[in-house]
């Protein structure tokens, strides 16, 4: 398939280049906090690298120019340029067909594998924080909740897993019979797999090619202190620790700060409204504990409001939170009871349950409860991420008779698990949750680089934490 054909699947009419405000962005970044034993101030940052520009890097990178847009002039700042997203894509979508269409002996086709990993890295280095600014731009456009029509496809937690965006790309995004969808991505992009990187530089490109037809959900590893837990400011820094920089800590600290402020402008929801029919829901989590509305179900635009007024920059589960943020963090935690728990409590059951399991701070939500804020809403469903041993043999699964949906889309989790991916097709007349690859199909496939060891410490390490 030409590429001509492959941009004309991801293009649509409301793509156009952002202008630049680096100056606002780069100076809402504070990287003190990274490191308490030698603190890195904004002014270290702006002074190493917002004077570089691209011929003073003509020989540590490999060819950043071709991501941008033409310079205004010629000592235009490297951090004040703005990439074309076509370019990023298009580098991306060679970059997994020649990586996944390898052999995968050792020798020679891992050391290839591991010179693209290497060229990859270094031609995104000083290009993703402009990615990440561009990306804010757009998102700040964006409702804490979007509503949208169909018809939709919707794709669960991603973590890292490019060989599945692979997938995904070949199959949906590409298709011809799905020109005319939007996908929605329920977030958890990041975290437990290899290629966090390469997954968000693929998704922000598609989102700033074509914003209105990518909807991209914020999950709960799409926060700093998840992702600083859970291996993301591991993986960052151990990419770009022996790079070419004077100070590589700057280019790392400002490359993971960069990723993490563009998702503190992510939206936490979707709703699908329809013609004839109640509309579907979809987030990361689940439905917000009542608690924090005087006990009444919280209403769509309630929740935008609070979106408008608190910025959700920081959502994790905390003891102090006021019942704004808990309400905006309940969504991208929250889970449903098992049907075991409803079971041995059905004559008392409670609509909200502390999430012990989460650490305590967020909710378990009952049917009930899903009940309540569906009719509240006008809605009829509930879609939703965050969990992957219930959505192990089918990619998901069902809660509640039928009114909540867990879907999980990233095969060989953690690189040891065996299991079914699956996505949800929504048209007007019908939603199907569907497989996406079955656990035969999506068998592991290895990373031979010098990040393996690592990312298998990590995964035993995660493992222990799930189960």
């Amino acid at each position: 398939m030409n590429r001509l054909r492959n941009r004309s699947m991801i293009k649509a009419i409301d793509y156009r280049p952002y202008q630049s405000s680096s100056e606002a962005f780069f100076s809402s970044i504070n990287l003190e906090q990274f490191d308490t034993d030698h603190p890195i101030s904004n002014e270290e940052i702006l002074n190493e690298l917002s004077k570089s520009n691209i011929e003073g890097l003509s020989n540590t990178v490999h060819d950043p120019e071709r991501f941008l847009y033409p310079a205004s002039g010629k000592e235009t700042p490297l951090l004040e340029r703005l990439v074309n997203p076509i370019k990023i894509f298009d580098y991306l979508v060679d970059f997994m067909d020649q990586y996944y269409n390898l052999e995968e002996d050792r020798d020679p086709c891992a050391r290839w594998r591991e010179t693209m990993d290497e060229k990859l890295w270094d031609n995104f280095a000083y290009i993703i924080p402009v990615v990440c600014r561009q990306m804010i731009e757009i998102l700040q456009n964006e409702n804490t909740i979007i509503t949208t029509g169909p018809d939709v496809i919707v794709f669960g937690d991603l973590h890292g897993n490019l060989n599945d965006v692979h997938y995904i790309y070949r199959n949906f995004l590409n298709e011809k019979k799905y020109l005319n969808f939007k996908f929605i991505f329920l977030g958890d992009y990041i975290d437990r797999g290899p290629k966090s990187i390469e997954v968000l530089l693929f998704l922000f490109s598609i989102k700033m090619i074509s914003p209105k037809r990518y909807i991209l959900l914020r999950g709960n590893h799409e926060v700093s202190k998840v992702n600083k837990k859970y291996g993301f400011k591991c993986l960052v820094e151990h990419i770009y620790k022996n790079t070419y920089i004077k100070n590589p800590k700057i280019l790392y600290n400002l490359i993971y700060r960069s990723f993490n402020q563009a998702f503190n402008h992510l939206p936490v929801g979707v709703v699908i409204r329809f013609k004839n029919q109640k509309g579907i829901f979809c987030c990361h989590g689940g439905v917000p504990n009542e608690m924090y509305n005087h006990d009444q179900p919280w209403t769509i635009n309630e929740l935008n409001k609070l979106g408008g007024q608190f910025k959700p920059h920081d959502l994790i589960p905390r003891k102090n939170c006021r019942p704004e943020q808990s309400a905006l963090n309940e969504i991208l935690w929250n889970d449903p009871v098992s049907q075991t728990f409803a079971r041995n409590h059905s004559n008392n059951l409670k609509m909200f349950y502390q999430n012990k399991k989460r650490g305590g701070h967020c909710s378990k939500f009952s049917e009930e409860a899903v009940n309540r804020f569906l009719r509240v809403n006008n809605l009829r469903l509930l879609i939703r991420g965050h969990q992957f041993k219930c959505c192990k043999e089918k990619g998901y699964r069902f809660h509640f008779s039928d009114q909540t949906l867990t879907v999980f889309s990233s095969s060989n989790y953690c690189g040891i698990q065996e299991n079914t991916t699956g996505y949800v097709l929504v048209t007007e007349n019908n939603f199907q949750p569907m497989i996406l690859r079955s656990a035969e199909e999506s068998r592991p496939f290895r990373q031979f680089n010098r990040f393996e060891l690592i990312l298998d410490e990590l995964s035993k390490e995660v493992v222990k934490v799930i189960f």
